[in-house]
């Protein structure tokens, strides 16, 4: 909501959106994430598999912007509890939004329920995931980078591109990496396209 500088770091008040219990947080250090631009004319010309996605989907089509404000989320909520059976959704894209729209729509919609294979990841690159060090990655069985996706100076794997948390935790489920059975994320399918 806010954030103000003084003489050891920085005060900054945040507002929990669900319940309106606001805090204040003394740090030494702020890092202000401000979103991706999502211009309306980028999304008319995608195309996805040879057909133009606006044509085909309509006002059904979405931008993960409009999806994850709040009033947003809770009219994609109530249109999909309004259909009267389990919805079917299709994310396109990879990136930290497309994961983070999904796990909010499997996870924070509590009167929204979703079939097996309901909700799918559209995907162009591989979806990369962040691990602390190559034994931690190599310990998962996961072997999708190479010496380039390692942190010169940390050692870290996809240090800054890779999923971290709730989106690191659903697209390691859906895959099934690291032993995690893939039928524990029944309705995230992930499919590599190329």
């Amino acid at each position: 909501m806010s954030t103000r500088r003084t003489s050891t770091g920085w005060l900054t008040l945040i507002k929990d959106i669900e319940s309106g219990r606001e805090r204040t947080i003394d740090s030494r250090n702020v890092s202000a994430g401000h979103g991706a631009h999502q211009p309306v004319e980028r999304l008319r010309g995608e195309v996805v598999a040879g057909v133009n996605l606006v044509e085909r989907c309509g006002e059904r089509l979405l931008q993960s912007g409009e999806v994850v404000s709040t009033e947003g989320f809770a009219a994609v909520g109530a249109r999909l509890a309004g259909l009267g059976r389990p919805p079917r959704v299709a994310i396109v894209g990879g990136s930290t939004s497309a994961a983070a729209v999904a796990h909010a729509l499997l996870n924070r919609m509590p009167g929204v329920t979703f079939g097996p294979g309901g909700l799918t990841i559209l995907h162009r690159r591989k979806l990369r995931i962040f691990y602390p060090s190559v034994e931690a990655a190599l310990a998962d069985a996961y072997t999708e980078f190479g010496p380039n996706d390692i942190c010169p100076v940390s050692g870290r794997v996809f240090r800054l591109s890779g999923f971290r948390l709730d989106s690191r935790e659903l697209i390691m489920r859906a895959r099934g990496i690291g032993g995690r059975p893939p039928e524990a994320a029944p309705a995230v399918t992930s499919p590599r396209s190329g």
